[in-house]
């Protein structure tokens, strides 16, 4: 039985080494899933679909932020409780964020002082990220217990 497994493993690993090879579609993915959620073994399953999203080499959230295409709108930090000074988008855009502490939290405000929605309510420190479509005048009100800092991005 470890001989199927092993011999299994070692074939969806080169299987995944060709095909990422080729140019992956979206097509190219999904049906290369599939063929993974296929496999009965779970840990072999496991660790060829772990195999697989490494060599495709996506970027985390974080990564992506950091990339030349998205462009910082505003920066904010401090720590505790906090209004932003209004920033103007007219495109997509998220608020990034890092924060430790016990508590926090982001209201986003449009530019005629009405709450539009919650970006953020953590109860402990980590980083997020909160995405928006919509365009025009905003502010942020932070409520934290420890530091914190905001990025606002558009995104492509």
């Amino acid at each position: 039985m470890k001989k199927i497994i092993f011999l299994t493993l070692i074939l969806c690993l080169l299987f995944s080494t060709v095909t990422l090879a080729q140019e992956m579609t979206k097509e190219n993915i999904l049906q290369r899933l599939d063929e993974i959620s296929a496999i009965e073994n779970d840990i072999a399953r496991l660790e060829t679909y772990d195999q697989f999203v490494s060599n495709l080499n996506i970027n985390s959230t974080e990564s992506s932020s950091s990339s030349p295409t998205n462009s910082v709108i505003a920066e904010y930090s401090g720590n505790g409780t906090q209004n932003t000074r209004p920033f103007e988008v007219n495109s997509p855009w998220e608020i990034q964020w890092d924060a430790t502490g016990q508590i926090f939290q982001v209201y986003l405000y449009d530019g005629n002082g009405n709450l539009v929605d919650v970006a953020a309510n953590q109860m402990e420190g980590g980083k997020g990220s909160y995405y928006s479509p919509k365009t025009g005048s905003f502010y942020l009100q932070i409520n934290a217990m420890g530091d914190w800092e905001i990025k606002i991005v558009k995104v492509d």
